[in-house]
């Protein structure tokens, strides 16, 4: 019974310091911080929305488009008038979609161009 008891005891405080090693890291994990942000609205009426977020020591460009359901598009991404990125998306049947994409620099105008399979066409541009 002694044995036991000395064994419980030792297992309980082992995984007690373990799981206080593990509140620090995450503590430590921060959300990404929004450098620039735009809202704008396409050429026939869906809405673009960019942000310019800082993750860490990397800086990621989040796109949210508004549109019709299903409805397909061509982005370009460019940073400092460099192409980093191009996709092709088609939104859900809400009429949604997201992407995002690190960038090769933490510095630059981004510009992010779309175009639909319509015709309809968004340009919107954020700063870092």
């Amino acid at each position: 019974m002694k044995r036991y008891l000395r064994t419980s005891i030792a297992g309980v405080a082992i995984i007690g310091l373990a799981s206080l090693s593990i509140i620090p890291v995450a503590q430590a994990a921060a959300p990404a911080r929004v450098i620039d942000r735009v809202i704008v609205t396409c050429s026939q009426g869906a809405e673009l929305e960019v942000s310019l977020e800082r993750d860490g020591r990397r800086v990621e460009v989040d796109m949210d488009m508004y549109t019709d359901p299903r409805q397909r598009w061509s982005v370009t991404i460019r940073q400092s008038g460099r192409a980093v990125a191009a996709v092709n998306v088609t939104a859900n049947r809400e009429g949604e979609w997201n992407r995002w994409r690190y960038l090769p620099s933490t510095t630059g105008t981004v510009n992010v161009q779309a175009r639909s399979a319509t015709g309809e066409t968004c340009s919107a541009t954020v700063r870092s």
